[in-house]
């Protein structure tokens, strides 16, 4: 039968005719959700708890994570999710330009950041809105502040990335992932791409390559953040491993 929403205490939240609950301020209130009566289904209820964290508290990244549940669209380059977000203490685990990779203990997520002037190590916390960057969570910062410290990053193992890792990743769930791939390293550092299968891979940080390892085999260590509209998985790499007995050709 036809789906109603309700939520006892508005003040605390909100909910529309879809189920799309609104934060109004912290504190806990309960959402009931009722299925009308039809001729073949008796009527049902179900209900949750619903708990508001005050939007000037600090987040970890999983919490910053599960907000973007359900509203992330791999079809679409931005749309903001949430605003007002304070991102807590956060390590800078890869940078290039203004996409910057965070980690903390709950989790590894994307921030984007124009003139940032940060490094990798550096403990910061941020201040801003979460939005959706073709099926990724991504967090704009309005504020950057430093904490001073500078922590040693560890980035666990990768995730193997082939050919069918890569389409998978295009065409389902999308994340930031530390990984591994192997290909054939850009002939040049305005030449971007490597060739993973019928994929391909575009590194951003090229600078990151030696000059006498340019157009060699390497196995690959990077962060993946996302798949572009251009065809191409997305990354900032931490190391690489060329193989010297296979030159460019």
């Amino acid at each position: 039968g036809r789906i109603t929403f309700s939520v006892d205490d508005a003040t605390i939240a909100t909910i529309d005719e879809d189920g799309m609950v609104l934060g109004v301020k912290a504190g806990t209130c309960t959402v009931t959700v009722t299925a009308e009566e039809t001729t073949n289904y008796k009527s049902a209820t179900k209900t949750c708890s619903v708990t508001v964290t005050d939007p000037s508290s600090t987040m970890t990244i999983a919490q910053v994570l599960a907000l973007a549940e359900g509203k992330l669209d791999n079809a679409v380059g931005n749309g903001d999710i949430q605003s007002g977000i304070t991102l807590a203490p956060v390590t800078v685990a890869a940078i290039f330009g203004s996409s910057i990779i965070l980690k903390d203990d709950t989790g590894v997520m994307l921030a984007y950041k124009n003139n940032n002037g940060l490094a990798v190590g550096k403990e910061v916390e941020m201040t801003g809105k979460l939005q959706n960057y073709y099926g990724v969570a991504e967090f704009v910062p309005d504020s950057i502040t430093e904490t001073g410290k500078t922590n040693e990053v560890t980035h666990g193992t990768p995730a193997v990335f082939d050919e069918a890792a890569i389409s998978a990743y295009q065409n389902g769930v999308r994340s930031v992932k530390f990984v591994k791939f192997s290909g054939s390293l850009p002939t040049s550092k305005s030449s971007a791409y490597v060739n993973v299968g019928t994929q391909k891979v575009r590194i951003y940080n090229t600078d990151a390559i030696a000059d006498a390892d340019l157009g060699k085999q390497a196995d690959v260590l990077a962060y993946a953040y996302g798949y572009h509209s251009g065809g191409y998985l997305q990354v900032i790499v931490t190391s690489y491993e060329a193989n010297a007995s296979a030159p460019f050709l």
